[in-house]
């Protein structure tokens, strides 16, 4: 009720042109305030919205009240926006546009600066939408033929004490270095000293999936080849067999497969990873995320004139 409270007496103060509202649960909340303000609402949409929440009834009737009057919804991957139809959107309300890496001042390095073993790196929450134990598994099978291969998981999570728990069981204490969470400028710095990038994505228990993984899109603008999931978003970042390997979900002995097939072939790495980082920068050019998502709230506040 305070809240409620709160959000009126801003509506009355500042009479905004539009709103911009992160996550449809929120949206859902605001949208018949908005509507009593006679104010526009643009939704942006994550993966959890439209797959985590789908199995709440009473979700997915208010998600049906909010494509009704909501003027537009923002999605960050060309999967979002297949659920948002398949929920019963309108197609000309649902835009995508796509997330951007933000490299803090850090620059790819030339594969003679990286590690001077073959390495693979991780960097997301430990959760098990990231599955960070098919990775484990995969990467216990690379050293198994490539013992000099070490990985670090960079980030933390409900599911560390299982990967510690796993680490020790496949004997990998030597080999895997966990460092917790890490204030984003050292992430980068640590991600970039590495031969590869790897992320095992898949559909939580739940049923939440990811949306546009940030952590990949900056693997691929710091030239890395990444190995992956057919999950989401993801497809469009790695393109299979150009910029990298995406594997079915779950899969990690065909994961450990192509990483070992890039950590025995630097010439591979470098290349796939220098089409990794041009395939990024055209699709998600800098400054490009904040441009479209003006011109959707203009174009929406204009329709209210």
């Amino acid at each position: 009720v305070a809240a409620r409270r709160r959000v009126a007496r801003f509506l009355r103060q500042t009479t905004p042109d539009v709103a911009y509202v992160d996550y449809a649960t929120q949206a859902m909340l605001l949208a018949p305030m908005l509507q009593q303000a006679g104010v526009p609402l643009v939704v942006h949409v994550h993966g959890f919205d439209v797959t985590a929440t789908m199995g709440n009834a009473f979700f997915v009737e208010q998600l049906a009240g909010l494509f009704a009057s909501a003027h537009a919804f923002i999605v960050p991957s060309q999967h979002l926006r297949r659920r948002l139809l398949l929920a019963g959107c309108e197609p000309a309300k649902v835009h995508v546009v796509h997330c951007e890496p933000h490299l803090e001042g850090w620059q790819a390095l030339p594969m003679a600066e990286r590690t001077a073993v073959p390495s693979v790196v991780a960097l997301g929450r430990l959760t098990s939408k990231k599955n960070p134990l098919a990775l484990l598994r995969a990467f216990a099978l690379v050293h198994a033929q490539l013992p000099a291969a070490r990985l670090t998981l960079i980030g933390t999570g409900p599911m560390a004490e299982a990967v510690r728990q796993l680490i020790h069981e496949l004997k990998l204490e030597s080999a895997v270095e966990l460092t917790g969470a890490l204030p984003r400028k050292e992430a980068l710095a640590r991600v970039r000293q590495h031969w590869l990038f790897a992320q095992h994505s898949v559909t939580a228990p739940n049923g939440d999936q990811e949306g546009f993984p940030v952590a990949i899109i900056e693997a691929c603008a710091l030239s890395m080849p990444v190995v992956s999931t057919r999950h989401s978003g993801i497809a469009e970042q790695v393109i299979d067999g150009e910029t990298g390997f995406l594997v079915a979900e779950h899969d990690y002995q065909t994961m450990g497969a192509k990483m070992l097939e890039l950590l025995q072939d630097p010439v591979k790495c470098t290349a796939m990873g220098q089409r990794g980082q041009q395939h990024i920068q055209q699709l998600c050019p800098p400054g490009q995320r904040v441009r479209a998502i003006l011109e959707h709230l203009r174009r929406v506040a204009a329709l209210q004139l």
